[in-house]
């Protein structure tokens, strides 16, 4: 059937109470000062190493649980799923199938090591939301600097994987993509390795005034992974 399929997320009301995501050509989100509407986009991709390396990671994922994964695994996911929703983007919880927990998880642990796997799923449930601060310097290396909020429950191997996007000028209030991951950052015996500090990258983010990053944690131990966290800062 031709024409454009809604994407979006909506709660019912009178008529629709709230909504987040695409319909047609414009996208729906709520910041700060409310409701926000803008005109869809289609980001591009340009190719890289790390792009390919990114997508034969996912193909050899998805065609995993079917492949390498007895069907007892199958099921202890399944039930992992059910047992741990996620929070949905309003925050309240749903239950999502195991499939996608386990690619989630594995794609995550492959942008570690693309040799590695996780296998079962974790005893627990999702880690916290790594809340953080950042300082986005310009110049030659360009530079982010991520202070994580001190208070999170850190363990042995957890890794905080951040991403930065394209700078916005400074009104823009919402950014949706692309990203790219610029560091993965493993907590070991109260340090963090490669530091959170100057964490040096190339020009992609581009020499706008608003920088933008986000990150989740992810403990390779154990396959726990959290939702991202995504925040902005001036460009300095």
């Amino acid at each position: 059937m031709p024409g454009n399929f809604p994407m979006a997320v909506f709660r019912p009301g009178s008529i629709v109470a709230d909504i987040r995501g695409s319909v047609g050509s414009e996208t729906y989100t709520r910041g700060q000062g409310g409701l926000v509407v803008k005109a869809r986009s289609t980001p591009s991709q340009p190719p890289s190493a790390k792009r390919d390396q990114i997508q034969a990671n996912f193909l050899a994922v998805t065609q995993a649980w079917s492949v390498r994964l007895t069907a007892g695994r199958r099921q202890a996911w399944q039930a992992y799923a059910y047992q741990y929703p996620r929070p949905n983007k309003w925050g309240d919880p749903i239950i999502t199938s195991g499939y996608l927990a386990y690619v989630r998880c594995n794609c995550a642990l492959k942008l570690l090591d693309d040799t590695w796997w996780i296998y079962s799923p974790p005893k627990l449930g999702m880690l916290p939301m790594p809340v953080f601060t950042m300082q986005f310097f310009s110049g030659c290396p360009i530079e982010l600097d991520i202070v994580l909020d001190p208070t999170y429950p850190l363990e042995n191997h957890y890794f905080l994987i951040i991403s930065i996007g394209k700078t916005t000028n400074a009104g823009v209030s919402y950014y949706s993509s692309p990203w790219q991951i610029v560091s993965t950052n493993e907590y070991d015996e109260g340090t963090w390795t490669p530091s959170l500090i100057t964490i040096e990258m190339d020009a992609w983010a581009g020499g706008l005034a608003k920088a933008w990053a986000k990150a989740f944690m992810f403990d390779k131990t154990t396959g726990r992974i959290s939702k991202p966290f995504q925040t902005s800062c001036p460009v300095w």
